[in-house]
């Protein structure tokens, strides 16, 4: 027998080796067979049957492994949705089940057994708002991959259904069909390919759906949070940037690309520089084509599209300037000029000026201007930084454009509101920086939101009644936002703090946080890394490298940059410049109103249905709900179904006059209603108050005989005026749209929707107890 060569032996262990591995994950071959029929035990139209346990409160023992055993027995019998109390559990199913599209949500509603669902979360709130006049809002919560967008855009599209029900086809359904499909906008814009979700948030939304006093729908409100802006710039390994990039790069016909100058995916460095696979480009190819198709249809005019594509040409053309040092490492010229001539020629400027601004800095000191050469790292930074500045300003004028859009067309003298909370989770990464810790402690934010809800309330209302108690546990994460958020040595204080300090440096942060925080149990500074520091956050530890913080934190865009571009002939790119920014970070842009009588096409909604798989469906009106009698029903042990429900108080709830002057009177918050009364929230307890507001000077306001209330201040935002002569920060910012955010939530009653992660290779009917 002839003898094999060592060439053909190393090539056939290689492939047995290759084997092996793939025989090790037998996910593999059942991810195959899913993607083509899911074999969840269950029917595929119709869903799961009512089981004892669907809601977990009715399991005779409860510990976290029984809890974890009937969720993961529920979700592979395919019960994705189950109950424990009022909060609904969601794990993403990682296939499409027709029974949790939304053109299941008539058959639902009609049917006698109504299983866990987030249809019966929207039926729920929708109903709470028409027996009790008080605001409602819908918090979907969850770490990153866990189905929030899916699920937020089926909450809204139910509640939309519900309002809608019953009435003529007119301009109350053409408004529904724009504000469903504007999601597709922000999904283009504000989402990314993560290592764990294919298309995950990179910002936090809020959407408000307004309703006059019959509860008919008149229009909507988005507010935008925390925009991940340092995504245009650079990804983590195996990771993308914004789908828009792609999107366009994929959906320009030749000579589209040619009057922006763009040629290839892989010619661009804020892409990573990588190839795009055919399936991929045609995907996005299609996706860019419903995303023109919508734009058009909800008040987008062809002369601003077109502004747009050039604003996110004229990104990629920074991307791709280059810088070369000098000897001696001081300043800085340009490697290469076509890039550079791109940015110069489809932004309307001056190319000696643009490269003058892309190598030196501009300062003014009493009255007189002097200038400097930019190092390569400076340089580098500031060409950065004005990418970033020219997308968070497109994002935000993009959300101004759809709320002109979807906003009421007439001024109501009362209005109700239904809010729905979508926003990024809870993040690990290999590496973790700054954007990380933001998310992670909006997360944080959120976490001691919904205990102070579903258990310090709970425990305080059960005590008022005289009902005995026993010790009942459960984990406050109050410390570590203390710790966070305290003056005068809280984390974010030692950050701005080295950010404004002339020779501050991430090594001098790492050393002050390691020196504040050496007792704090929150904290750990590994040893033999000076770089690194450990949070023990709710769900689990982090490591977060220093290396950045401070840069990021700074975020200065240069004075000659921005001014050159406020005055540039582009109309879009001007206005973006010489737009005023708010507490929060947002920019203020003026925008013509528009209102749905520019109905978005049916050829738009044909394109996203086929995207999504979304139907338009209509609902029955629901009854009134009983008025519950005198029997006590906790918030553990029962669903939202009572008019009474929800208790209001005459405690007045006190926010900052910045942060809450769009919804407050006086000192009481006011909610629209059937008199055009206001009406008194309940107060959310100091715990919670103390964490919104906005400045320490408020501390008084509401006080009896005019003393200051005593209280621990836990102040996101700290007081406004030890910044006024300085430069913002990222996060000061970050910290004043938190506050914004509670005080938003704090206006409405919570519903709690929690999403879960099954599995981290997004494989269906795969529940890995360790992972949940």
């Amino acid at each position: 027998m002839k003898a094999k060569s060592p060439k053909k032996e190393k090539k056939e262990l290689k492939k047995s080796q290759l084997q092996e591995k793939k025989d090790s994950k037998p996910w593999q071959k059942q991810k195959k067979k899913m993607n083509n029929d899911v074999a969840y035990n269950t029917n595929k139209n119709t869903g799961p049957t009512s089981r004892d346990d669907d809601n977990l409160t009715s399991l005779i023992e409860l510990s976290e492994d029984i809890v974890v055993d009937t969720l993961k027995e529920r979700y592979q019998a395919g019960a994705v949705y189950t109950n424990v109390g009022d909060i609904l559990i969601a794990c993403n199913p990682f296939a499409p089940l027709n029974w949790c599209k939304i053109d299941y949500f008539s058959t639902y509603l009609a049917s006698d057994e109504k299983i866990p669902h987030v249809f019966k979360v929207a039926e729920t709130v929708f109903k709470a708002l028409a027996t009790t006049s008080q605001n409602q809002c819908c918090v979907i919560s969850g770490e990153s991959g866990a189905g929030k967008t899916e699920t937020a855009k089926m909450f809204v599209r139910s509640v939309v259904a519900l309002s809608n029900a019953g009435k003529p086809e007119g301009n109350s359904k053409l408004l529904e069909n724009t504000i469903v499909t504007m999601n597709a906008i922000l999904e283009a814009f504000g989402n990314s390919k993560t290592t764990t979700n294919f298309n995950s948030s990179r910002f936090g939304q809020y959407l408000g759906l307004h309703f006059h006093q019959h509860l008919g729908l008149q229009g909507a409100k988005l507010t935008e949070y925390l925009l991940e802006k340092s995504r245009v710039t650079s990804q983590s390994d195996g990771e993308r940037n914004f789908h828009i990039f792609y999107y366009l790069l994929s959906g320009l016909t030749s000579q589209q690309k040619k009057d922006v100058q763009l040629t290839a995916i892989d010619k661009y460095s804020y892409l990573g520089g990588g190839s795009y696979s055919s399936t991929n480009m045609n995907d996005a190819k299609q996706s860019y084509k419903a995303l023109m198709a919508t734009m058009t249809g909800t008040g987008f005019d062809k002369n601003e599209i077109d502004e747009v594509v050039l604003l996110l040409a004229i990104i990629l053309h920074i991307g791709n300037v280059r810088f070369l040092s000098s000897q001696d490492g001081e300043s800085v010229k340009i490697k290469d000029r076509s890039s550079l001539k791109s940015v110069a020629e489809l932004g309307k400027v001056d190319i000696k000026d643009l490269e003058t601004n892309f190598c030196t800095a501009t300062t003014f000191t009493r009255g007189e201007k002097i200038s400097r050469n930019l190092k390569l790292s400076q340089a580098e930074d500031s060409r950065d930084a004005l990418a970033k500045a020219i997308y968070a300003r497109l994002f935000a004028w993009i959300v101004a454009k759809l709320n002109a859009h979807v906003l009421p067309s007439t001024e109501l003298k009362s209005w109700y509101e239904i809010g729905v909370l979508d926003i990024f989770g809870f993040e690990v990464h290999q590496e973790n920086s700054f954007e990380q810790l933001c998310i992670n402690i909006a997360n944080e934010q959120l976490h001691f939101y919904f205990n102070q809800h579903i258990f310090n309330w709970e425990l305080k209302d059960l005590e008022k009644e005289g009902i005995a108690l026993d010790s009942v546990e459960f984990v406050d994460n109050r410390a570590i936002l203390e710790l966070m958020f305290k003056k005068p040595l809280g984390f974010f204080k030692i950050l701005d703090e080295e950010t404004y300090f002339p020779k501050g440096t991430d090594a001098t942060f790492r050393s002050k946080l390691s020196k504040t925080f050496k007792k704090a149990p929150m904290f750990n500074f590994p040893k033999g890394a000076p770089t690194t520091f450990i949070i023990k956050h709710f769900a689990g530890d982090v490591e977060y490298e220093c290396s950045g913080f401070l840069l990021k934190n700074r975020d200065l865009l240069p004075f000659g940059l921005k001014s050159m571009f406020s005055d540039c002939s582009v109309n879009l790119l001007s206005t973006l410049f010489c737009a005023s920014f708010g507490p929060t970070g947002a920019i203020s842009v003026s925008v013509q109103p528009s209102h749905p009588e520019r109905i978005i096409s049916d050829e738009a909604l044909v394109l996203i249905e086929q995207k999504e798989g979304a139907h338009t469906v209509t609902a029955s009106k629901p009854e009134p709900l009983p008025t519950a009698g005198k029997e006590r029903i906790t918030r553990i042990e029962r669903f939202r179904t009572s008019a009474n429900s929800f208790k209001n108080n005459s405690t007045k709830v006190r926010f900052s006059d910045e942060d809450a002057k769009e919804t407050k009177r006086g000192n009481t918050l006011t909610v629209p209603n059937t008199n055009d009364k206001p009406v008194k929230k309940r107060s959310s307890g100091n715990a919670l108050l103390s964490l919104v507001r906005s400045s320490s000077n408020n501390n008084n306001i509401g006080a009896k005989d005019g003393k200051k209330k005593e209280e621990k201040n836990i102040n996101p935002v700290g007081n406004a005026n030890q910044t006024a002569k300085r430069s913002v920060t990222v996060s000061t910012q970050f910290r004043s749209s938190l506050a914004h955010l509670m005080v938003k939530l704090s206006e409405a009653q919570p519903n709690f929707i929690r999403c879960l992660r099954p599995n981290a290779d997004r494989v269906p009917q795969v529940f890995d107890n360790d992972i949940v």
